[in-house]
C-alpha cells in the first residue's frame, strides 16, 4: 500500500518537476541570446513559454487519452462553449473580482514589503513592453500553467483523492510554485476558484478564461488608468474590495451553485 501511494504521489509531483525543469532550461536558453534586464523579462517569458507550451500540451493529451478522453473537435469545442456562454461571462466577471480583491486585501499587508523576491518580479513583470505583457501573462501562460496545474496535477488528484482535497493540494502546488509569499497566497486562492472552473465547466476552457481574465485586469490596472478610481483613497480600495467581493459571491451562487454539471452542487 505505502509503494502505491508513493506512486501516485510521484504522479502528481512529477509533471510540476518537468514544467520547471523545462521552464528553467527554455530561460537560460534564451538569455544566451537574449541578456535578462526587466525590460526584457517579458519578451523572455513569451519566448520561453512558447517553447514549453507544445511538450506539456502532449503530456497533457497523453493523460487524457489514458482517461478515455477524445480530442474534441474545434467545432464541438466552440458549440460547447456557446451554449456556456451566460456561465462563461459570469466566470470571467468573478475572476476579475477576485483578482482585485486579493491583491487589495494582500496590499493591505505587509507582506508585499517584506517579500523582496515578489519585489523582484513586480518591476521584471511590468517593465518591459505592454505587448508582451499581454502576449505572456494574459493569455500564453495561463494556457500553459492551466494545462499543468489543472490539466494534470488536479486531475490526477482528483482521480486519487477526490474533489476536496484535490482542490486544497492543487492550489496549494499551484501557489508555491510562483516560489514567493505575496503570490503563493494570492495564487494559492485563486487556485481554488480556478479548480472549480474546470469542475463547472467539465473542460479546462473554464479555468484558461478564468486565469486570463484575473491577469489581464492585473495589467489593466497597473498600466492604464481605466481602473485608477479603485485606488484613489483608502475608502475607495476598501469599498471596490466590498463591492467586487459580492459581486463575486452573487454570481457564485448563481454560476455554481446553481449551475448545470453532474448533479452535485460545486463546493
Amino acid at each position: 500500500m505505502k509503494d502505491i501511494k508513493w506512486y501516485r504521489a510521484w504522479d502528481i509531483v512529477y509533471p510540476v518537476g518537468i514544467y520547471y525543469v523545462l521552464m528553467n532550461v527554455a530561460t537560460f536558453v534564451v538569455c544566451l541570446i537574449v541578456p535578462l534586464t526587466d525590460e526584457s523579462y517579458g519578451f523572455i517569458k513569451v519566448l520561453t513559454t512558447l517553447f514549453v507550451l507544445p511538450v506539456v500540451y502532449v503530456m497533457y493529451r497523453n493523460d487524457q487519452l489514458r482517461r478515455g478522453v477524445q480530442k474534441a473537435k474545434a467545432k464541438d469545442l466552440f458549440l460547447d462553449m456557446g451554449s456556456e456562454i451566460v456561465p462563461l461571462l459570469g466566470i470571467l466577471v468573478m475572476a476579475a473580482c477576485a483578482a482585485v480583491v486579493l491583491n487589495n486585501l494582500i496590499s493591505w499587508t505587509p507582506l508585499m514589503k517584506v517579500s523582496a523576491t515578489y519585489q523582484s518580479v513586480t518591476r521584471k513583470f511590468f517593465g518591459g513592453a505592454v505587448i508582451f505583457e499581454i502576449l505572456g501573462p494574459c493569455i500564453l501562460v495561463p494556457v500553459l500553467e492551466e494545462y499543468v496545474f489543472r490539466g494534470l496535477v488536479y486531475k490526477r488528484l482528483r482521480e486519487w483523492l477526490g474533489m476536496t482535497w484535490a482542490v486544497v493540494i492543487s492550489a496549494i502546488i499551484f501557489g508555491m510554485m510562483h516560489m514567493n509569499i505575496v503570490q503563493f497566497v494570492y495564487a494559492g486562492f485563486l487556485g481554488v476558484f480556478l479548480a472549480l472552473c474546470v469542475e463547472r465547466t467539465k473542460h479546462l476552457y473554464g479555468a484558461i478564461l478564468a486565469h486570463m481574465a484575473a491577469n489581464t485586469i492585473s495589467v489593466i490596472r497597473t498600466e492604464t488608468n481605466w481602473l485608477s478610481w479603485m485606488d484613489e483613497s483608502l475608502q475607495a480600495q476598501a469599498l471596490t474590495t466590498v463591492g467586487m467581493g459580492l459581486v463575486f459571491i452573487g454570481l457564485y451562487l448563481l454560476v455554481f451553485w446553481k449551475g448545470k454539471g453532474d448533479g452535485k452542487k460545486i463546493i
